[in-house]
């Protein structure tokens, strides 16, 4: 049994071929940018007076004698569904092929390719998420709720609120309900589930590879720290526990910034600039002077997911040495300058001396 799909804008023009439809269409490869009736031969004309309906909203599915490649007749089902962009106005569809198998065991062998197929995606290692074509839940193997931390119960016959790309592979944040964040490698291929078009969408977190890649957290020399929107700490690494002795058994007792507050010098103009920050979305930079002498540079930004707000990040990099040499230089400036003047003195005072002279 194969299965194939393509997708066309108004102009039926085809936009997208799966890898399946080379069983229907020699070199599918080559059919973007093609018209329909330059991909079907006459045989199959029938397809070509289907395909107007769907975009007048309807969606169909019917049996069809197609001329396969190399002669071929069989029978395949075709089905057709509008798809809308945002203002829920069609402007492309899907179209998928379903071969029909002719045989006398044509029942117990879709049976057994149904389980065959469920087993598959059951025991599967990479998460996968079927969607009917409104991007609502259908299916999710046990695999893809661990990646997304949420059981069947709670995500089946639910949209899908995670972004779905189904031209290259993408990675998206997966926000926790624990607060944690994961990361997960994404795609989505025309699928076909119970009979209808679907999009199967796969899931593999690489969260621990985005951490390698990028730099591993715990070993960055800056203390950092990410705050939910009501300034709960989610994230922080060893520097920032250290630098402002920040304990998760006390994190809950006191607003952690009030306690970072007590590092700096101008605790109350911390305080209420920090406090002012998570409300807005602005972007910081500051100079920040610790009650010990260290001198940081404040960075903090707003962090969104899907467009939406989740918290803040706030990242303390220390300048004290940058300082004190900046101190040095200004103050080697200062000395070359006195130096000068008491040089352009005696120079000034030697020349009246021999004036006097003469």
């Amino acid at each position: 049994m194969h299965i194939g799909s393509f997708e066309t804008d108004k102009k039926l023009k085809i936009t997208f071929v799966s890898r399946g439809l080379k069983y229907f269409i020699p070199s599918p490869e080559t059919l973007i940018g093609s018209g329909i009736k330059d991909v079907f031969r006459t045989a199959n004309r029938d397809i070509i007076e289907l395909l107007p309906q769907v975009f007048k909203g309807l969606s169909f599915e019917k049996r069809l004698l197609f001329t396969f490649p190399a002669g071929r007749v069989g029978e395949v089902r075709f089905s057709g569904t509008p798809l809308t962009d945002r203002e829920n106005v069609v402007s492309s569809a899907l179209f998928v092929f379903l071969e029909i198998p002719h045989n006398a065991g044509i029942d117990i062998g879709w049976e057994q390719t149904q389980i065959n197929l469920l087993s598959l995606l059951e025991n599967n290692p990479v998460g996968l998420v079927v969607l009917d074509l409104n991007r609502t839940i259908r299916y999710l193997n046990p695999a893809a709720e661990i990646i997304l931390s949420k059981t069947q119960q709670e995500l089946i016959h639910k949209k899908y609120s995670w972004p779905v790309s189904k031209e290259r592979l993408r990675e998206i944040d997966i926000l926790h309900t624990d607060g944690s964040l994961s990361i997960a490698e994404t795609e989505a291929i025309p699928f076909v589930w119970e009979e209808l078009p679907a999009l199967i969408v796969t899931l593999r977190d690489i969260t621990g590879e985005k951490m390698i890649r990028d730099g591993i957290f715990n070993v960055i020399a800056d203390a950092i720290v990410f705050l939910d929107n009501l300034g709960k700490p989610h994230y922080y690494n060893r520097r920032f526990s250290k630098l402002f002795q920040i304990k998760k058994s006390s994190s809950d007792a006191e607003p952690v910034i009030t306690q970072i507050g007590k590092y700096f010098r101008k605790e109350d103009h911390f305080v209420k600039k920090a406090k002012h920050l998570m409300k807005s979305d602005d972007v910081l930079f500051e100079t920040l002077y610790h009650t010990q002498g260290w001198v940081f540079e404040w960075f903090s930004k707003p962090v969104f997911l899907h467009r939406k707000k989740i918290g803040r990040v706030m990242s303390f990099h220390d300048i004290s040495r940058q300082k004190i040499t900046e101190k040095q230089i200004r103050r080697q400036n200062r000395l070359y300058a006195t130096l000068s003047k008491i040089n352009q003195t005696l120079v000034r005072t030697k020349s009246i001396s021999e004036m006097v002279r003469e």
